[in-house]
């Protein structure tokens, strides 16, 4: 029931606010947006966070706070300052600077992961919550072209394996998980881990005691490779296949090399962290004498794998886009009391995480279902006119990570 909010690494980057404008899509502006992530929030504030108040929101479904930095993270914070990174502690809050390091806000509240039960836990009786159930097709009735057809049902299988129809008296919203990328400028975002967080940590231990190790994860937003999901069979219960295809475009390589010569320069080099790192983990590795980012593609090549985040499979778009899949309102396009609310409407990805994104959409989907709007003018209120910067790079959000 929770979907990937139970999951997650609960980071709530909402990206650049150029991100959503570049979507061109009618009720969905920068300020729209930031503005449906906002009322998702019920935000928890330290001291020590300086959060910038006015955009975050107080009385969402969602608690999310600051959460407490071990050390090692605010020595590689300095680190990125000394080599270039403008520090501001709120900036995957505000969107207006895509070019910095500061403290990413979490989906935790009390020391407990959130998650989007919130939203589905003691509501009413209007809702009826079902899990380890398969939904095997959405049943449309009617012919032909022009929104002749209409979705009136959907057929699902329990969790005995017995079949069951449930009739919609107004719509069907279709949520799922997203499969799919979109082109666009590729960016590097760099996190850290507080311990360890490499995959050869599984048979490489460290003993706490006299050795210790962290993380700084390299992460491509808009890989240009494509690979390809395809249907392994009529059965809904077959996963599908997935090719990922990943590293095909050089182009890629080119960028997470780049990315790990960086991130190995912030380390060694910045003030924060130089005087404190031995070398590579586990010991026998000496990656950290690369010096070149031609040295680092084979360790590329070897290592890069998914963080996820993928979107876009059944985007919003104009009349005119042929690979639109739904209008501004979410409705398939073609089909009567049909909708899709999830990252997969999405025209490009943001330059961020797609969590809050995610509950941006949900909120976005329940006023259009209720014929309701935050309106322009009270968002501008809400966000605040200082926040309203000037439009920064396209840039949007891919999948894959260099541990």
């Amino acid at each position: 029931m929770l979907g990937s909010s139970g999951t997650n690494g609960k980071l709530c980057i909402r990206g650049t606010k150029q991100d959503y404008d570049d979507w061109n899509i009618p009720g969905w502006s920068r300020e729209e947006v930031f503005g449906y992530m906002k009322k998702a929030e019920n935000f928890h504030d330290k001291k020590w966070f300086k959060a910038d108040e006015q955009n975050h929101g107080y009385d969402g479904l969602l608690n999310v706070g600051s959460y407490d930095s071990a050390p090692i993270s605010n020595m590689i914070l300095e680190s990125m300052e000394d080599l270039g990174l403008r520090k501001q502690p709120y900036m995957f809050t505000t969107g207006d600077n895509p070019h910095g390091c500061g403290h990413v806000p979490r989906t935790v509240y009390k020391g407990d992961r959130t998650t989007a039960d919130g939203y589905f836990v003691n509501k009413g009786p209007n809702l009826a919550v079902k899990t380890e159930t398969t939904v095997d097709k959405v049943i449309l009735e009617g012919e032909g072209e022009g929104d002749k057809l209409k979705a009136v049902a959907v057929k699902v299988i329990e969790k005995d394996g017995s079949m069951r129809e449930i009739k919609a008296t107004k719509e069907i919203i279709e949520g799922r998980d997203p499969m799919g990328l979109t082109s666009a400028q590729l960016n590097i975002e760099f996190f850290s881990t507080e311990c360890y967080g490499g995959l050869k940590q599984f048979t490489d231990f460290l003993d706490g005691e006299n050795s210790h190790a962290f993380s700084l994860i390299a992460e491509l937003f808009a890989p240009k490779s494509r690979g390809s999901v395809t249907l392994k069979s009529a059965d809904p219960k077959d996963n599908p296949i997935v090719y990922h295809n990943y590293l095909s475009e050089e182009l890629d390589v080119v960028v997470l090399s780049e990315a790990c010569k960086f991130a190995n320069e912030i380390i060694t080099q910045g003030k924060g962290t130089r005087d404190i790192v031995d070398g590579s983990w586990p010991a026998a590795l000496t990656h950290h004498k690369n010096t070149e980012r031609e040295d680092w593609v084979p360790f590329v090549r070897d290592n890069a794998t998914t963080c996820y985040h993928p979107a876009g499979t059944a985007k919003m778009g104009t009349d005119f886009d042929p690979m639109a899949v739904l209008d501004s309102e979410l409705r398939v396009r073609g089909v009567k009391g049909l909708r899709v609310a999830d990252t997969s409407v999405m025209p490009l990805l943001n330059q961020g995480h797609t969590q809050m994104p995610a509950y941006a959409i949900g909120e976005k989907a329940a006023d259009l279902i209720k014929g309701k709007s935050l309106g322009m003018s009270s968002l501008t209120e809400k966000i605040g006119s200082n926040t309203l910067s000037q439009a920064q790079n396209n840039n949007s959000n891919g999948t894959l990570v260099l541990n």
